[in-house]
């Protein structure tokens, strides 16, 4: 048996020991279908992360709130040492793709994939859309 390795996009590993071809225990159950939905939402949720992400370290709207908060709950940081972070984040948004766009074009890519998992989770639910009168909270 030779170890599965998983490196995410941040260089975490994962290492795990099963021989190929073997389903993971949670998935030996799900049918075809249910893989195919799970690969699908693993994605949108990744892709989520970014626009998330995004909305904190990049868009000069909400940039000011988030830096106050970090400055408050962590008294270690200095004000260089978020202006690096932030500069590093920037570059991280460009190359994974969202930085390319305007905030609102993100945010737009983001409200879409929330409406699709809450169809999938509740389809009966329709949430309402966020505006930039009512954006969704921080």
């Amino acid at each position: 048996m030779r170890p599965l390795r998983i490196t995410l996009r941040d260089g975490i590993q994962w290492r795990a020991t099963r021989p190929r071809g073997r389903k993971p225990a949670g998935q030996r159950a799900l049918t075809g279908a249910e893989r195919d939905t799970d690969h699908l939402v693993t994605r949108m949720l990744d892709d989520l992360y970014w626009v998330m992400s995004y909305s904190r370290w990049k868009d000069e709207r909400y940039w000011p709130l988030f830096r106050d908060a970090l400055m408050r709950e962590h008294p270690s940081l200095t004000p260089e040492g978020l202006g690096k972070a932030r500069e590093f984040n920037a570059q991280r948004y460009h190359f994974q793709g969202i930085g390319r766009y305007a905030p609102d074009a993100a945010y737009q890519r983001g409200l879409a994939d929330l409406q699709v998992l809450a169809h999938l989770l509740h389809p009966d639910l329709v949430p309402e859309p966020a505006t930039a009168e009512r954006p969704l909270p921080l």
